[in-house]
This record gives C-alpha cells, sequence and structure tokens, in this order.
C-alpha cells in the first residue's frame, strides 16, 4: 500500500481528503494556465475552492473567457447544489462563459448549465500526477484517470483549439 494512505486512515484518498482535493483541483488549472498562456491568451487565476470562478481569460486586456474547472474522477457526481453554484459563478461575468470537466456528468445536468448560455468543455479523463496515479493503480481505480505527460498536454491544448475554433 502506498505511504500516502497514511495520512488518510480510510484509504480511499492517498493522503488527507482536504489537501488531494486542493491538490488535485488546482494541478488542472496550473496545467490550463500554461496551455492558455501558449495560445496567447492573458490569464488570471483564482484560488478559491469553493466561491467564484477558477480562471479569466484575456484578449488584449478584455474578458473574453471565464471559466469553472472541475479535475473530477469518473465516480464523481454533480450535484443540483455543485451545478448551481457553477451557474452562479459563471452568470457574473459579461462574456463567453466555460465550464471544463474532466470525466462525463449527467446529461440532465450538463444541459442544464448549457441552457443557460455556458459552454462545456470534456476532457475525458482526471489529470493526475505520477505519485496519485501509482497510488490509484494500487488499488485498481484507474479508469478515467491518466498519468499529467507533455503529451497529454499536447492533447488537452487541441481539444482547447477545436473548442475555440468552434466558439470563439
Amino acid at each position: 500500500m502506498s505511504l500516502c494512505t497514511r495520512f488518510n486512515p480510510t484509504g480511499n484518498l492517498p493522503c488527507d481528503e482536504k489537501i488531494y482535493i486542493k491538490c488535485v483541483g488546482r494541478f488542472l488549472v496550473g496545467v490550463l494556465r500554461i496551455i492558455f498562456e501558449e495560445l496567447g491568451f492573458q490569464v488570471q487565476e483564482f484560488h478559491q475552492q469553493q466561491n467564484g470562478i477558477d480562471m479569466a481569460l484575456y484578449d488584449n486586456e478584455r474578458l473574453v473567457f471565464v471559466l469553472e474547472i472541475k479535475n473530477w474522477n469518473i465516480s464523481s457526481r454533480l450535484t443540483n447544489g455543485k451545478r448551481n453554484k457553477v451557474i452562479i459563478n459563471l452568470s457574473k461575468y459579461d462574456c463567453q462563459r466555460l465550464f471544463l470537466y474532466t470525466n462525463p456528468l449527467s446529461k440532465t445536468q450538463l444541459d442544464f448549465i448549457e441552457s443557460r448560455g455556458i459552454h462545456l468543455l470534456e476532457l475525458g479523463y482526471q489529470i493526475l500526477r505520477q505519485p496519485c496515479y501509482d497510488y490509484y493503480q494500487e488499488i485498481d481505480r484507474i479508469i478515467g484517470r491518466i498519468v499529467y505527460t507533455n503529451s497529454i498536454k499536447t492533447e488537452i491544448k487541441s481539444k482547447i483549439l477545436e473548442f475555440l475554433n468552434n466558439e470563439y
């Protein structure tokens, strides 16, 4: 068993739950910041966990996108409360709004978000650093999870470019 389990007595996570949620969630935001900067956007990250957007994108100092980003695993569920928080957070801004998530979520919930004028972009997997992935591999829970590599970054960048070509 991974050494990380000593920090989480249930063994369901590789470390303390609050640390895990913060680390995994912020990881994808950091990866996306790099990608969007490479695409020429000025990026502002917001580091709160529950209240507010995760990222704002500017083009020549003009706000063009705000994002809510969820680096969730395949068993994560979008509850009505979480869905409403995404909508409220993004709706505060007068620009294009994007909910970017990692694994499939309820079509009903996603349709509801989209009906509020919010774009959707699914990556298709939760990205993790190698130690977290190794932990989940040890307990045979890697479905919907992938280790972050340069090729994964290139794949995510391609998905974002396709989205931008269609929506921006």
